[in-house]
């Protein structure tokens, strides 16, 4: 799947996030139990971009199927999908071979 430079960002700084955290080898580790659970305001700290900017790029990754408002009643409630999850592994996995 095609990503831009930001979205590529924030799907990887997402999934990274999520598995040092959880101290996980593999972004399909979190299918399970995804605990990538995040939001606008993160994204922006995570990334360095304008509110605006993070909103533009989650919307973008909705449309394509990698990132999903799971709880829209919390400005939080958004998780990177399982797809999400499948190309994050593979961006992480083509990165470490580089």
């Amino acid at each position: 799947m095609k990503l831009s430079e930001k979205e590529h960002k924030v799907l990887v700084s997402i999934v990274k996030l999520a598995i040092v955290n959880n101290n996980l080898v593999k972004a399909t580790e979190l299918v399970d139990d995804n605990v990538a659970w995040f939001g606008r305001e993160g994204i922006s700290d995570l990334c360095n971009f304008t509110a605006r900017q993070a909103s533009g790029i989650m919307s973008s990754l909705s449309r394509k199927g990698l990132i999903n408002h799971f709880d829209p009643s919390k400005k939080d409630g958004w998780i990177v999908t399982s797809s999400g999850l499948e190309v994050a592994d593979e961006i992480l996995s083509s990165d470490a071979m580089a």
